[in-house]
Parts: structure tokens; C-alpha cells; sequence
């Protein structure tokens, strides 16, 4: 099921940080619900994000989930907080 489509003027890891931060913030307030990753939450039911092969796409999901504080270590077994690792 595709959720969203985003179209950027802007192909780097800030400007798709800002995007994907965005994103889950409106799911939030649209929803009253999180966004939450089964690899970082066991309440989580999001299992993927399909990406189209650009580079700072993913570096900006990596950093959003770094500074929106979504991985749980204790669930994820990812206690490094390098954004590159994490979206790994």
C-alpha cells in the first residue's frame, strides 16, 4: 500500500531529513498515532520504506530517526546512533 508520494526541488540528506520529519510529524497530527518501525519498536507495524535508489533519501530517514529518537536499543540491539547505521 503506497501512503505517500513527495516530490523535492532539493536531493539532499537535509532537505529529505526535513521532508521525512514532516511526514511523520503530519501522520501524528493527522492520526493521534506515531510512526513506529518493527525493527525499533515491538509495538511497531511499519516493516519498510520503499526509496527510489537516491542516496540522501535515505541518509535523511536516518536523520529523522535519529532526531526524532525512534530506534529503542533495547529492541533494535543498535545502540550506535550514526543515522547511516541506524537506516541499515
Amino acid at each position: 500500500m503506497t501512503v505517500a508520494h513527495v516530490y523535492s526541488n532539493s536531493a539532499t540528506k537535509e532537505a529529505f531529513g526535513y521532508i521525512w520529519e514532516g511526514f511523520f510529524n503530519a501522520v501524528k497530527t493527522a492520526t493521534g498515532k506515531g510512526i513506529k518501525f518493527k525493527a525499533f519498536d515491538d509495538s511497531g507495524n511499519i516493516q519498510c520504506i520503499i526509496l527510489d535508489m537516491e542516496a540522501a533519501q535515505v541518509q535523511g530517514l536516518g536523520v529523522a530517526i535519529t532526531q526524532m529518537k525512534m530506534n529503542n536499543p533495547s529492541i533494535s540491539q543498535i545502540t550506535e546512533v550514526e543515522p547511516d547505521v541506524l537506516v541499515q
